[in-house]
């Protein structure tokens, strides 16, 4: 069992990489500071399950879910046991290194992506991007991160962007363009990590071909799921694909969906025990 110390110096150590990421130190060595709050999770989810016990505060204590080395009954994958061993193996990947499909690149979580590859490149490369009709912007990043492909859903403007690519002197990408511009980005070979950053259900066939293949899903496109649920969850399983909540408020849900299941099962089973 876990005491008091032992969840003391955890929260500490996270707490250590949370102020360690706003400095300079930290931008240094981002897989030393990720390794450490994955440690961090992994101590306290493998060997514990939380319960509430005789409606006194949470404690921790050793239960079926403890034995299998997850929370008990976790409401959510990454608390599993696979995907916890998943998750810290590739932590400890010698050649942690992502290479990236980016769909939505001139939105705001496309930028944003952008701008930690362009922070980290020596964990990050861009093998892809796609966009909208925002040629301007799309050009000047196939010009900065020379992906391999790019997709253009304007058509039209596919001379323009081949104009600004060609005149900046930057190798020219494969560009395909359509509805088939996403769907070439998602799939583009030597991806391994999809960002799903365009709006609406646009995103759903490319995120179907990507997990075809296997690739780690960041997503932040809900109509995805909300569209395509009783589909995507399916395939994940069937082609050993990931999913993880790239955008802020669908990691909060993701959270928050986790501690109300987990709070509800104990007041469930404090309530029988009181029948």
């Amino acid at each position: 069992m876990l005491g008091g110390a032992d969840l003391q110096s955890a929260s500490q150590a996270s707490h250590r990489v949370a102020q360690a990421s706003s400095t300079k130190k930290s931008r240094q060595a981002p897989m030393e500071n990720l390794l450490v709050a994955l440690l961090s999770f992994t101590l306290l989810a493998s060997t514990s399950a939380v319960r509430i016990i005789g409606g006194s505060t949470p404690a921790i204590a050793r239960g079926s879910g403890a034995r299998m080395g997850v929370l008990e009954n976790p409401a959510a994958p990454v608390l599993s046991g696979e995907n916890l061993q998943d998750c810290l193996s590739r932590a400890l990947d010698a050649s942690p290194r992502k290479h990236i499909a980016l769909l939505g690149s001139t939105g705001s979580i496309g930028t944003q992506t952008l701008d930690i590859c362009r922070e980290y490149p020596e964990a990050f490369e861009v093998i892809s991007i796609s966009a909208g009709a925002n040629v301007e912007l799309l050009a000047q990043q196939a010009i900065e991160f020379k992906p391999k492909v790019v997709g253009l859903a304007a058509a039209e403007k596919e001379a323009q962007l081949r104009e600004l690519i060609s005149a900046a002197g930057a190798p020219m990408p494969e560009i395909v363009t359509g509805p088939d511009g996403q769907i070439a980005a998602a799939v583009a070979p030597g991806a391994d990590t999809v960002v799903t950053g365009v709006v609406g259900v646009a995103g759903l066939f490319p995120t179907i071909e990507a997990i075809k293949l296997g690739r780690t899903i960041a997503l932040a496109n809900k109509e995805t799921l909300i569209a395509g649920g009783p589909v995507i969850l399916p395939l994940l399983t069937k082609h050993g694909a990931k999913m993880t909540p790239a955008d802020s408020e669908h990691s909060a849900i993701f959270q928050c969906l986790q501690a109300r299941a987990q709070l509800w099962r104990a007041i469930r089973r404090n309530s029988a025990q009181i029948r």
